[in-house]
């Protein structure tokens, strides 16, 4: 919006300061942008990481009967 409001050239002028956070403005969306698109596919490889992350936890607290030294941690952090 500064541009349009001052006609000076903007590197010749003390505005050029103030144009600053104006520049910085414009390229913050299109950083949030890409950055929306990025944390969709995040998201999406997140869960998924998440879904095969609880199968090994279910399958290792399954096993893990068989393992006193786990089983000796399982109750510590129940306590």
């Amino acid at each position: 919006m500064n541009p349009k409001e001052s006609p000076k050239m903007p590197d010749e002028s003390p505005i050029s300061t103030m144009n600053l956070p104006s520049l910085t403005a414009r390229r913050i969306p299109n950083f949030s942008n890409v950055k929306s698109h990025t944390d969709g596919d995040y998201r999406a490889t997140m869960a998924e990481m998440t879904q095969s992350t609880r199968r090994q936890v279910e399958a290792k607290a399954k096993s893990s009967s068989s393992k006193p030294h786990l089983r000796r941690l399982r109750t510590n952090e129940g306590e």
